[in-house]
């Protein structure tokens, strides 16, 4: 399954962008993260990372649990994209010790009333997954297990109650980042969602760049029916062109679809030239998602009907602006930054930055971000100002370790995450839009002079919208036996978006 939203994310995701600026007063814009050699930062407000081992949330379908004496027992029944169900168990003791294994399982599937289908005993590679063909989404299956280990003097019999649901389905979208450089460091960001909304899934989120893994955030957790971003920071080299891939490798649970874990894009690296650079970007998606199923069956043994029906509201905005001059701006300085749309301010804020005559300042404050350095470099034979303004996508965002390093002044948990609070993911209101959206950006140096950048985002809008009407198979299994699966899917999605020069 394929969130449609997402693939309209995929311009917004990594919209670190730097264009021409559409109206700037006083003096040039500012724009683009400076070097990665920069000096410490000043009154900079970095939120405390939040280690990757220590999920967020996790709101999602959980594993069965049950216990017999000494004896624990866990199982959990994913249904891959091949129709086929995988069935995982796994044995412990109460105290938590290890040495438990299960040595036999039968595995019922639950009827109308109490009444069992089909029955399976399994004796031997129960460390494996169990693979059931002919279940739905929601099938219920009574599961007893004997578990040695757990007790030395008997066999614990464990029974348990599991509901089968969709393997998570992580899907990544990005968009490339325009105005390049070499040399001086810029942000990609992705936007990683578990579209199938059964369990979470963990990743690790990786940044490629032609081919070879250039940064990362290990063990990046989504949950179930969630979104989240990963931000990487990475300097080309060199002028040229780079294809750019974000990838969320090694799932766990293995993933629905493989072939949506990973978004690719193209960047354009070029030379400095001291025209001034900026643009923004923005994109809302407002809407939502409704799927349902039903999963009937008869034999000899009994006859079942399973229904499952889910419906998911997501409210989803992002916007990024980025701005370069080729002029230092000595420290101290104030920063003032807004965003706004409609008559209503979205984000303000100010801060101060700088000691001396080069300086670096990095701010987070729920789900928006300010990053901007202004240094010079050969000797003062090159001078730039540079940062981005952006709002982050998802319930959190992971940081990976280059972005770490660079922005969160070398935190000694190199691989974390961070709330965006303000912007929840799913959370169902937003601030309305007008037709336009405008990002102000203005630096105030130590003598007064100003330098103020402006991006205006004419905004169009678009219905994004789709699904199936319900559709059914049926298997004639003989004797008036029977299994039969029908579901359907619909979304409409409201996208409201554009980019402004």
């Amino acid at each position: 399954m394929t969130f449609p939203a997402s693939r309209a994310l995929a311009a917004a995701a990594l919209a670190l962008a730097l264009g021409a600026c559409s109206d700037a007063s006083t003096a040039p814009t500012a724009a683009r993260i400076a070097g990665a050699d920069a000096p410490g930062r000043s009154e900079s407000t970095n939120p405390a990372l939040i280690p990757n081992a220590v999920r967020y949330r996790d709101a999602g379908g959980k594993p069965a649990h049950g216990r017999a004496g000494s004896a624990t027992l866990d199982a959990l029944a994913l249904l891959g994209r091949d129709g086929t169900t995988a069935l995982e168990l796994r044995a412990g003791q109460v105290d938590g010790a290890a040495g438990a294994f299960v040595t036999h399982a039968q595995v019922k599937r639950i009827g109308l009333e109490g009444t069992t289908g089909f029955a399976t005993n399994h004796h031997a590679g129960l460390d494996a997954p169990i693979p059931l063909p002919g279940l739905g989404r929601g099938s219920p299956l009574r599961v007893q297990a004997h578990v040695r280990g757990a007790d030395p003097h008997r066999t614990g019999v464990v029974t348990v109650t599991e509901t089968v649901k969709l393997r998570p389905d992580l899907s990544v979208t990005l968009s490339a980042p325009q105005g390049v450089h070499p040399g001086t460091p810029v942000n990609i960001t992705a936007v990683v969602a578990e579209e199938n909304g059964d369990v979470g899934a963990s990743a690790d989120c990786e940044l490629r760049v032609d081919g070879v893994r250039v940064d990362q955030s290990p063990d990046v957790w989504v949950d179930a029916g969630d979104a989240v971003s990963c931000t990487f920071t990475h300097t080309f080299p060199a002028a040229g062109t780079y294809t750019v891939e974000v990838r969320a490798a090694a799932t766990r649970p293995a993933d629905w679809d493989d072939a949506n874990n990973a978004a690719t894009a193209s960047v354009a690296v070029t030379e400095r030239t001291p025209a001034i650079e900026s643009n923004a970007y923005v994109e809302q998606t407002v809407g939502f998602e409704r799927q349902a199923s039903v999963n009937r069956w008869a034999d000899a043994t009994g006859h079942g009907e399973d229904t499952y029906e889910s419906r998911r509201d997501r409210a989803l905005q992002i916007g990024t602006m980025s701005g370069y001059m080729p002029t230092r701006i000595s420290g101290p300085v104030r920063i003032d930054v807004s965003q706004s749309s409609g008559g209503a301010t979205l984000h303000a804020a100010r801060w101060t930055a700088g000691t001396g005559a080069d300086w670096c300042t990095s701010v987070k404050e729920g789900g928006v971000s300010f990053y901007g350095c202004s240094k010079s470099y050969y000797g003062g034979l090159w001078e730039e100002t540079a940062f981005t303004y952006e709002r982050y996508a998802g319930t959190v965002t992971y940081h990976s370790y280059a972005h770490t390093r660079m922005w969160m002044d070398g935190a000694e948990q190199e691989y974390g995450y961070t709330f965006n609070q303000s912007f929840v993911y799913g959370s169902g209101t937003l601030s309305p839009l007008g037709s336009e959206y405008r990002f102000d950006v203005r630096i105030t140096a130590v003598d007064g002079t100003e330098y103020v950048a402006r991006s205006i985002v004419p905004l169009t809008t678009r219905v994004d919208e789709g699904g199936f009407p319900q559709a059914c198979s049926r298997e004639e299994l003989g004797g008036g036996g029977f299994r039969e699966y029908c579901n359907l899917s619909e979304h409409r999605y409201v996208v409201t978006s554009g980019f402004g020069q």
